[in-house]
C-alpha cells in the first residue's frame, strides 16, 4: 500500500507539474500578447498623434516611418507617393539606421511595375521574403542591392479607395514577417491613410477658400429663406456692403434695384425650391445707389439626405460688357448708315448741287425786293439742310473727309452770328456771345467746327419752348490733375472752353444719359434725326477734344466742350485778286442738270468752256481742239473712261493743264493714295457756284485758296502733290 501511495503520490506531482507547466505557459503567452497588444497601441497612438500633431503630408510620413522601424526593429523604412497620373512613385520620407544609404527623392515607375501594380489592383499588404530576386520587384532590384534590403513589407496607402502611394518596411535580414506584423501594420498604414485623406480634405478646403475670396465674381450664400450666411471679397468690393452689413440680410431685398417685377423674383425662389438651378440676367443695386448687371448662376445646396439647406448665388458684374455689346452693335449700325449713305450720297449729291445752284443763281438775279426771294431762300435753306444731314451720316460712317487745321474759335463764331441767329429764328429768344480775349488757336475743320456749334445752338433753341436766352462763352482752361475728372475723365493740358448755355427746360436724368447716342430723340417724329448731339460728341471726341453737359429738370442745361490747344497761332491769310476769266476750261459731267449748272456759270464768269458728258467724249474734243486747254473739271466716277484716267491722258496732251475733280463720293474713296499722282484739287458736290468760282480762279492763279472750306456744304478745296 506504500508503494501504492508513493505512485499515486508520484503520479499527482506529476499532473501537478504538467498543470503548472501548462500554467506559466499560458501566463506567458498572455504576457506576450499583452505585450504585443500593449506595442501595437502604442504604435498605433504614436501615429495618431504624430497624424493630429504634423500637417505636411512628407513630415507625417517621415514620423510614421520612425515608429515603424522602432516597432519592428528595422534598419529603414520609406514611403512614397504616387503623382496625380499614376506614373511614377516619388519616396517622400524615410528612416534609416545609422550608416544606410539614402534613397529619398527616388523615382519608381509605375507602369510594368508588378509590386506596384499588385497594390493598386489588390490593395492590401505584400510580404516578400526575398526581395533581391522576387520578380513582382524585378524593377527595382537595382535600389533593393543598393539599400541592403532582403526582406520587404508593402503596405498601400489609400484615400478614397484609391492608392496613393505605399510604405515599404526593409529587412537586411531574411525576415518572414508574421501574420500579425502583417495586421498590425496594415492598421498603422490604415491609420495613416485617414490622416492622408484628412490632410487633402483640408487642402482641398483651403484651395476653395482662396479661390472664393480670390474670385472676381460675387459669391453669396444664404439658408431657405434667402437670408445671407456668407459673402466673399468681390461681394464688397461690388456692392458696397461690408460684411458685417450683408450677413443676415435678405440677398434678394439687399440688392433690388426695382427694375423687376415681384413675379421676376418670385420665379427664380420657385425654381429653387424644386431643387433647381436658375440662371439669368439681374439689374442689382449697390449701396451707393448705382445700378448694375449681373450674370447670375443661384443652385441649390443639398446635405447628404437630399434636402435643401442653403442656395449659393455666383454674380457677374456685366455692365461694362453690356456697354460694349451696345458699342458694336452701334458700329454695325453706322457701318449699315455708311454703307447706305456711300450708295446713294453721288446720286443725292448731284442733285443737291442743281437744286442749290439753280436756286442760289436764281437768287442773285432777284432784286431784293421780289416777293419770290423769301420763297427762293426757303429752298437754298432746305438745300443746305439736306447736304448737311448727308455730311453728318458720311461723319458717322467716317466716311467723311476731315480736314483739320488751324483756327481761331473766335473768328469761326464771328463769321457764323447771322446763321446763328436765323437758326434760333425766334424773337422771344435772345443770343449773347462772350468770347475771350486772345483766345488760343486750335486745330479743327472748320465745318465741322461750325456743326458742333449750330447743333449745340439747335438743341438750346429746342430747349426753350416758351423762350428765354442762349449764351455762347469762349474761355482758356488749363487742365490739371486737380480738376481732372468732374464729371469726365480728361487728359491734363491745355483747352479751348465752348460753352453754350440755355435756361430752358433742362433734362432728367434718363434723358441725359443718352443724349449722344445716335438716333436717340425726344422730339416728334418727324421733327428730329437723333443725329445732331451724337454727331457733336463724334466730332469732339474725334479731334482729342472733351463734352460734358450739366442739366436738370427746369434748370437749363449746359453743354461744355473742351478743345485741344495746338501751338501754331492763326494768321489771317489775305484773299487773292480776283479777275474774270477768260481761260479754256473743259468740263467732263455725266449729270446733265450739274453739267447745265456748271456750264452757264462759269460761262457768266467770262471762261469759254468745252462740254463733254463722259471720258471718252471729252478725248475726242480735246484732240479736235487746237488751242490750249487751261483746266480740267472733270467728275471723278463715270462710265467707260473715268475721271482720273481721263486726267492722266489729257495730262500727257497738255501738260500745263490744271486739274479738278469733283464727286458726291467722300474722296477717300475715289482719291485713295496713289491712285493719281498729280496736283490737283478736289471739290465735294454738293458745291455751290460762288464756291466753285473761287476755286477755279484759285488754282488757275496758281494760288492756294485762302480759306479753302472742308467737306460739306460748301464744298472741299485742297491743292496737293499726290
Amino acid at each position: 500500500s506504500l508503494i501504492w501511495f508513493t505512485i499515486t503520490i508520484i503520479l499527482l506531482l506529476g499532473v501537478f507539474s504538467v498543470l503548472l507547466s501548462a500554467k506559466i505557459m499560458a501566463q506567458r503567452r498572455a504576457e506576450a500578447a499583452l505585450r504585443q497588444r500593449n506595442r501595437e497601441l502604442s504604435l498605433l497612438n504614436r501615429v495618431i498623434a504624430a497624424s493630429a500633431a504634423e500637417v505636411e503630408t512628407e513630415a507625417l510620413l517621415a514620423t510614421v516611418c520612425r515608429k515603424l522601424a522602432e516597432t519592428f526593429r528595422l534598419p529603414q523604412v520609406a514611403a512614397a507617393m504616387l503623382n496625380e497620373e499614376k506614373t511614377q512613385a516619388v519616396v517622400v520620407a524615410e528612416y534609416l539606421a545609422e550608416g544606410r544609404p539614402s534613397g529619398l527623392h527616388a523615382i519608381i515607375p509605375v507602369p510594368g511595375n508588378p509590386s506596384f501594380e499588385y497594390l493598386m489592383t489588390h490593395k492590401k499588404p505584400l510580404a516578400i521574403a526575398d526581395a533581391q530576386h522576387d520578380p513582382l520587384l524585378a524593377p527595382v532590384h537595382d535600389l533593393m542591392h543598393q539599400r541592403g534590403t532582403v526582406s520587404l513589407l508593402l503596405l498601400p496607402l489609400l484615400v478614397e479607395g484609391e492608392v496613393v502611394g505605399s510604405i515599404g518596411l526593409d529587412a537586411t535580414e531574411p525576415r518572414p514577417f508574421s501574420a500579425d506584423e502583417i495586421e498590425l501594420a496594415q492598421r498603422v498604414a490604415e491609420a495613416v491613410s485617414g490622416a492622408l485623406a484628412r490632410t487633402r480634405l483640408t487642402e482641398t478646403h483651403r484651395l476653395l477658400m482662396q479661390a472664393i475670396n480670390q474670385s472676381v465674381d460675387t459669391i453669396a450664400i444664404t439658408d431657405t429663406e434667402g437670408h445671407i450666411t456668407y459673402i466673399n471679397p468681390a461681394f464688397e468690393r461690388t456692392t458696397g456692403y461690408t460684411r458685417q452689413e450683408a450677413l443676415g440680410e435678405n440677398l434678394i431685398d439687399l440688392l433690388k434695384s426695382g427694375a423687376h417685377d415681384r413675379e421676376f423674383y418670385r420665379h427664380i425662389v420657385d425654381t429653387l425650391r424644386r431643387g433647381q438651378t436658375w440662371q439669368g440676367r439681374v439689374v442689382n443695386r449697390k449701396k451707393d445707389g448705382t445700378r448694375y448687371t449681373d450674370d447670375v448662376i443661384v443652385s441649390p445646396v443639398f446635405n447628404e439626405r437630399g434636402e435643401i439647406t442653403h442656395y449659393i448665388s455666383i454674380q457677374r458684374d456685366i455692365s461694362r460688357l453690356i456697354e460694349l455689346e451696345e458699342q458694336f452693335h452701334q458700329a454695325q449700325k453706322m457701318e449699315a448708315i455708311g454703307q447706305l449713305t456711300a450708295g446713294i450720297a453721288h446720286d443725292f449729291n448731284n442733285l443737291l448741287t442743281t437744286i442749290n445752284g439753280f436756286a442760289e443763281l436764281l437768287r442773285f438775279q432777284l432784286a431784293p425786293t421780289d416777293p419770290s426771294v423769301e420763297m427762293v431762300d426757303k429752298i437754298i435753306q432746305a438745300g443746305e439742310q439736306a447736304a448737311r444731314l448727308i455730311s453728318q451720316l458720311l461723319a458717322f460712317s467716317r466716311k467723311q473727309v476731315i480736314r483739320p487745321r488751324p483756327v481761331n474759335l473766335n473768328q469761326v463764331i464771328l463769321g457764323m452770328q447771322g446763321l446763328l441767329h436765323s437758326t434760333l429764328g425766334r424773337p422771344d429768344i435772345s443770343l449773347k456771345i462772350h468770347l475771350a480775349d486772345d483766345l488760343w488757336p486750335i486745330k479743327a475743320d472748320p465745318t465741322q467746327l461750325e456743326q458742333v456749334i449750330l447743333n449745340l445752338a439747335s438743341n438750346a433753341r429746342d430747349a426753350l419752348p416758351n423762350g428765354g436766352s442762349v449764351t455762347i462763352t469762349t474761355q482758356n482752361m488749363v487742365v490739371d490733375k486737380h480738376l481732372n475728372g468732374h464729371t469726365i475723365k480728361m487728359l491734363p493740358g491745355q483747352y479751348v472752353c465752348l460753352r453754350v448755355e440755355d435756361d430752358g427746360i433742362g433734362m432728367p436724368e434718363d434723358v441725359r444719359a443718352h443724349i449722344f447716342e445716335p438716333f436717340f430723340t425726344t422730339k416728334e417724329v418727324g421733327k428730329g434725326t437723333g443725329l445732331g448731339l451724337a454727331s457733336v460728341y463724334g466730332i469732339v471726341r474725334q479731334a482729342g477734344g472733351y463734352i460734358e453737359v450739366e442739366t436738370a429738370e427746369g434748370q437749363g442745361s449746359t453743354f461744355t466742350v473742351y478743345w485741344p490747344v495746338i501751338e501754331r497761332a492763326v494768321q489771317p491769310a489775305a484773299r487773292p485778286t480776283r479777275e474774270p476769266g477768260r481761260e479754256t476750261i473743259l468740263l467732263v459731267e455725266d449729270d446733265a442738270s450739274v453739267r447745265g449748272l456748271i456750264k452757264r456759270y462759269l460761262e457768266e464768269q467770262g471762261y469759254h468752256l468745252l462740254i463733254a458728258s463722259n471720258g471718252t467724249e471729252a478725248l475726242q474734243l480735246a484732240q479736235q481742239y487746237s488751242s490750249p486747254i487751261h483746266l480740267l473739271l472733270t467728275d471723278v466716277v463715270m462710265p467707260e473712261v473715268n475721271g482720273l484716267a481721263l486726267a492722266d491722258r489729257l495730262i500727257a496732251m497738255y501738260p500745263g493743264m490744271k486739274v479738278i475733280f469733283m464727286s458726291g463720293y467722300p474722296r477717300e474713296e475715289v482719291l485713295a493714295p496713289g491712285r493719281w499722282r498729280g496736283t490737283y484739287e478736289f471739290l465735294s458736290k454738293p458745291v455751290s457756284p460762288s464756291t466753285l468760282s473761287k476755286r477755279v480762279r484759285a488754282i488757275l492763279d496758281g494760288q492756294r485758296p485762302a480759306q479753302p472750306s472742308p467737306d460739306g456744304l460748301n464744298g472741299n478745296s485742297a491743292i496737293r502733290q499726290q
